[in-house]
C-alpha cells in the first residue's frame, strides 16, 4: 500500500524558514502541525484550518477553506453555518488572520475535539511521557488503497496515532470520546473496537 505520510526536504526546509512555522511554535497548546502527503495540515481545535505544501514555483501556498476567513462569527445566527470554498493564500495570510480563523473555528468546535487537542498537546510537551503524538484525525486515504477490492478497504479514521519514545517501538491507535454517551451508536466506541479487531485479524 502506497504510503501517503511522507514529506520532501524542500517543504521541510521551507517551513521552518515562514511566520507560519514561527505561529505553531509559539501556540504549542493551540496548534499541531501533521505530516499528510507531501503537505502539512494544521490544526487547531483538532480541526484542519489549513493545508501547507509547495507550489510550482517551489513558493509556500495554503489551502483554506474561505469558511475561516469570513466574518462569519460576528453573525447573529449560528446555527447556519456552510462550508466555503477551498481558496490559496501564502501562510503570512493564516498568521496576520489568525484570530479570525480561531473565532470561526471555535463556532463549529465541540468539548470532544477541544480535549483531543488538549490531549496531543499536553502529551508532547511533557518530557517524561513515554509516548508522542504523531498524527491526528488520522484517515488512510482510499487513494493508496486503489489496489485492493472494496471489501478489503478501510475507510474509517481515528482521533490520535501516537508511538512510543524507546524500542521497541510500540503504536497507540487512540479514539477520544467525551462523555458516556459517545459509547454505542455509528461513532461509538463499540464500533471502533469492531473496527479495530477487523484490521487485526486482516493484519492491515
Amino acid at each position: 500500500m502506497q504510503n501517503l505520510r511522507g514529506i520532501n526536504s524542500k517543504l521541510i526546509s521551507s517551513f521552518k524558514e515562514s511566520k507560519l512555522c514561527q505561529l505553531i511554535k509559539e501556540n504549542p497548546d493551540r496548534l499541531l502541525a501533521c505530516i499528510r502527503n507531501n503537505a502539512i495540515g494544521i490544526y487547531y481545535n483538532a480541526d484542519r484550518i489549513a493545508m501547507v505544501s509547495l507550489a510550482k514555483d517551489g513558493n509556500l501556498k495554503c489551502e483554506i477553506n474561505s469558511y475561516y476567513l469570513s466574518d462569519f462569527y460576528l453573525r447573529e445566527n449560528k446555527d447556519t453555518r456552510e462550508a466555503g470554498i477551498d481558496e490559496t493564500h501564502v501562510p503570512a495570510d493564516i498568521v496576520t488572520s489568525f484570530e479570525k480563523i480561531k473565532k470561526n473555528s471555535d463556532l463549529r468546535s465541540t468539548p470532544e475535539k477541544k480535549a483531543q487537542q488538549a490531549l496531543v498537546s499536553a502529551t508532547n510537551a511533557n518530557k517524561d511521557s513515554a509516548w508522542v503524538c504523531i498524527d491526528i484525525e488520522y484517515r488512510q486515504s482510499t487513494k493508496a488503497q486503489s489496489t485492493l477490492v472494496e471489501a478489503n478497504r478501510f475507510t474509517g479514521r481515528f482521533d490520535i496515532i501516537a508511538i512510543s519514545k524507546e524500542k521497541p517501538y510500540r503504536i497507540a491507535i487512540i479514539e477520544l470520546k467525551y462523555n458516556d454517551a459517545a459509547i454505542g451508536g455509528k461513532s461509538g466506541v463499540v464500533k471502533h473496537l469492531r473496527v479495530c479487531l477487523n484490521l487485526t485479524r486482516r493484519n492491515i
